[in-house]
């Protein structure tokens, strides 16, 4: 796609350049937490992108199936297990919104530009993010279209 020019002409292949490279940097924030930590975690994705990534590619990595709020992502709520998460791994959210509804919040990792493309997530931070509360007091804001 690159070589044939594909990434400058459809935005749609761009963003799907380095899918691999995404799930890979969630995967780094999500194995910095313990087993006991993980047991009450989940990842969060911003877009349905990087969810869609996350999903194709971090079964294989042991991810868990990540959660987004947006378009047709809000619509497959959370399992109530999920809902109980007090620890995110956080993709493509700015580290000022993740500071705004956690009480810790740390850069773990970055998101790769895939053979130089500028897509939306090239040089985006992993976040590992500490909730005051669950993901269930957080999901009312995250579920947008």
């Amino acid at each position: 796609m690159v070589d044939a020019g594909l990434a400058d002409v459809r935005n749609d292949y761009a963003e799907q350049m380095g899918w691999p490279g995404v799930a890979a940097a969630v995967a780094r924030g999500w194995n910095r937490l313990d087993a006991t930590e993980r047991r009450s975690a989940a990842i969060v994705a911003a877009d349905y992108g990087e969810a869609g990534a996350i999903e194709v590619h971090g079964r294989a990595l042991g991810l868990p199936a990540p959660v987004s709020g947006h378009l047709s992502y809000r619509y497959w709520t959370p399992s109530e297990e999920t809902l109980r998460a007090t620890t995110l791994i956080v993709i493509g959210y700015s580290l000022e919104t993740a500071r705004s509804w956690c009480e810790r919040v740390e850069v773990v990792a970055t998101v790769p530009a895939p053979r130089g493309v500028d897509n939306e997530e090239a040089g985006g931070p992993i976040l590992e993010c500490q909730l005051p509360g669950t993901l269930a007091d957080l999901w009312p804001t995250l579920a947008r279209p």
